[in-house]
């Protein structure tokens, strides 16, 4: 049995040529490659919001609160998941978990499968606009424009959403069901990955591997964020032909494809992780090394005992302390010294260190709960981006970013090993850097010209029936209105490709021209945006120099046999404080900004129009608020581990005396050469 647990394969099924996987090295290539396809779900799921709000008729509260259905199974498994399967064959449960957020993956996309594009996604494309059935009311096509159904049957528009999922709480239940079976995945891969890898690797090296790991699976977000944008290009109906373009706010873009995508090549990852031995085999080249050392100490004693025999001492200790430490953490990974569930989780609520960092780490996801989950959102309202521009604003620089930022801190804390003051320290740094940055975005604006109507009407965020977003040019003025519509008064001018659109509101009742053009009013944001991008740049790669700190700090906190367990500790108060109540906290700020709702059949759906000011307001300075709790609790962290052994100085001071009688040898052959010459 114990062959077993440091060979590849599974079950019975163990061939030879297998077992030259049987290391570090290829574990480290398909995790890293887990971690690309991780990465590239992670991404996928914000950036998808918007269009899941425009399709179900989904308030930005509710979203936060579908999201959270990650979180619940966590808080319910973590604890369970982190305990025991630290004592099992750790890849096979990896594997597992990656089954698990495939399933979610394809979960994800049935409401699709069920309700289809949705009966106003039809209406937008050329196939369903049929002008010679505009004025009935018992097809969907002759609801296809959308454009002013004030006057329509509220009966038959309404029997139609139902039918396309927009009243149904079925997908709401099954986006929730999605993100829980997800929460299962994560659990396991969370706990269990970075340990694995950390119990096979020396001390001394691991900042540099967690930093190569981290920084290669930053290839997943930069290919997320380019994959998120190709799939909101295409229509939701790939195979139907569009009147609208992709900067249209009524534009959805093909989001369910992704999680097919996604769900198969996480399918793909969990076969080739399984393979994986429990326990990798020991290397024999160290204790080849070790003997070899011992037969050259055994000549130099008694050639010069006198001028060595003190040093000989400590390297012949050294290396016996060296080979039984070997042999007692091999012991120690084989059987766990385990008291039991209760008194090791115990053992950890009584780590100050542990606790302090965590709660420290809270309330920082708290305030980055927003801009995580609503970036996208962010982007499209502060800088008038469609979907797909703000996916790529949103990440493609901020990702280059961390890939240096973490080789960087992975190589700096290889070679020259910073003191955990200094580690914990930056981290306080970064605290503040993110504070400021925050209030620094409640200033940054983007200009534009109001909203005519709101603004006259003091902007009250009453829900209005089936509203369409136009813009007017009237005279030189430019101005953006959002409301309801009628035909189209003998004055207006309409553009020659919007003849099958010709909606206005009802309030334009002079007599002076106006032009009518699709979608909202072009706004250059490109200062801003480049302002905003070059802050984001500079943030995360000072941020992503602190995470392989971070990293090592939480393990080396905690005893080696509660390393896996005080992962699932923390995943449990993470997902229990920050990860469910920070989405559904900046849902509804977000939802409190909101102008002009989507109103159907009585009930409110999705927003149309947010107030920008108030927008940036709330989101950027409620997560400074509660980010300054976190840099406080960070100081606390600084102050109880500045005296953190990260890197084993034992195991240093053994190999520097290696380094040291190595050239004493030199040194002594060098001087019996020359007495014999």
């Amino acid at each position: 049995m114990a062959e077993l647990k440091t060979t590849c394969g599974l079950g019975n099924i163990r061939p030879q040529w297998m077992q030259l996987f049987a290391n570090t090295r290829w574990f480290l290539v398909v995790y890293t490659l887990l971690g690309v396809v991780q990465s590239m779900a992670w991404i996928y799921t914000p950036a998808t919001i918007t269009t899941l709000e425009k399709r179900f008729k989904i308030p930005s509260r509710t979203i936060g609160v579908l999201m959270s259905g990650n979180e619940v199974s966590q808080i319910c498994l973590s604890l369970i998941m982190a305990y025991y399967g630290g004592r099992g064959s750790r890849p096979l449960w990896m594997a597992w978990g990656v089954m698990f957020s495939a399933l979610s993956c394809f979960i994800f996309a049935v409401p699709h499968m069920i309700y289809g594009p949705g009966r106003e996604a039809l209406a937008l494309t050329e196939e369903y606009l049929d002008p010679t059935v505009l004025n009935s009311t018992t097809t969907v096509k002759s609801e296809a424009p959308l454009l002013c159904v004030a006057n329509q049957t509220m009966d038959a528009t309404c029997e139609q959403d139902s039918f396309s999922g927009d009243q149904s709480n079925v997908p709401l239940f099954l986006i929730f069901f999605s993100q829980f079976v997800l929460g299962i995945g994560t659990t396991m891969c969370h706990s269990l990955g970075k340990t694995y890898l950390d119990d096979h690797v020396k001390k001394t090296n691991a900042p540099l591997m967690f930093g190569t790991v981290m920084s290669l699976r930053m290839v997943g977000p930069a290919v997320g964020f380019a994959f998120t944008s190709f799939l909101l290009r295409l229509y939701i109906e790939p195979t139907l032909t569009p009147v609208i373009t992709p900067s249209d706010p009524r534009w959805l873009g093909c989001w369910w494809l992704g999680w097919f995508i996604l769900g198969s090549l996480m399918l793909l990852c969990s076969f080739m992780i399984i393979w994986f031995p429990g326990k990798m085999p020991k290397k024999e080249k160290s204790t080849e090394k070790a003997t070899d050392a011992e037969k050259t100490l055994i000549p130099l004693i008694s050639k010069n005992t006198l001028e060595t025999e003190p040093l000989t001492k400590k390297q012949v200790n050294g290396e016996k302390h060296e080979q039984a430490e070997r042999e007692e953490e091999t012991k120690k990974s084989e059987v766990p010294n385990d008291d039991g569930f209760f008194p090791s989780l115990i053992r950890l609520l009584r780590n100050q260190m542990l606790m302090y960092n965590i709660w420290s780490g809270i309330f920082f996801m708290i305030g980055r709960a927003g801009h995580a989950t609503f970036s996208m959102k962010y982007s499209e309202t502060q800088y008038h981006l469609s979907a797909s521009g703000a996916s790529f604003i949103s990440g493609g620089t901020r990702v280059f970013a961390m890939v240096i930022g973490f080789m960087l801190s992975g190589y700096l804390m290889g070679k020259y090993k910073p003191k955990p003051r200094v580690i914990l320290g930056w981290n306080v740094f970064l605290g503040i850097l993110h504070v400021g940055s925050d209030i620094f975005h409640i200033f940054l604006r983007c200009d534009d010209n109001g909203l005519y109507g709101l603004d006259m009407n003091n902007g009250k965020n009453n829900p209005m029936p089936r509203v369409i977003l136009h813009s007017y040019f009237k005279a030189e003025s430019v101005m953006d209105q959002f409301g309801d519509c009628s035909c189209v008064p003998s004055h207006v001018t309409v553009p020659f490709n919007y003849n099958d659109m010709p909606k206005v509101p009802t309030f334009l009742n002079d007599t002076s021209a106006v032009t009518i053009m699709n979608g909202p009013c072009p706004v250059d944001c490109t200062k801003i945006i480049v302002i905003n991008i070059v802050v984001g740049f500079t943030i995360s790669i000072l941020s992503s120099l602190g995470r392989v700190g971070s990293v090592v700090v939480n393990f080396r906190c905690v005893e080696p046999r509660d390393k896996v367990f005080a992962q699932g500790v923390s995943l449990l108060f993470a997902s229990l404080f920050a990860f469910i109540p920070g989405p559904i906290i900046f849902g509804a700020l977000v939802d409190i900004t909101c102008l002009v709702w989507n109103s159907s059949c009585g009930k409110k759906g999705n927003c149309w129009l947010y107030h920008k000011d108030n927008f940036r307001l709330y989101m950027d300075g409620a997560g400074a608020a509660i980010m300054t709790i976190g840099v406080l609790l960070d100081v606390k962290t600084w102050q109880i581990g500045k005296n953190l052994n990260l890197y084993d100085e034992e195991e240093d001071f053994i190999n520097n005396q290696k380094e040291k009688t190595k050239k004493k040898q030199n040194n002594i052959a060098k001087e019996e050469k020359k007495t014999t010459d």
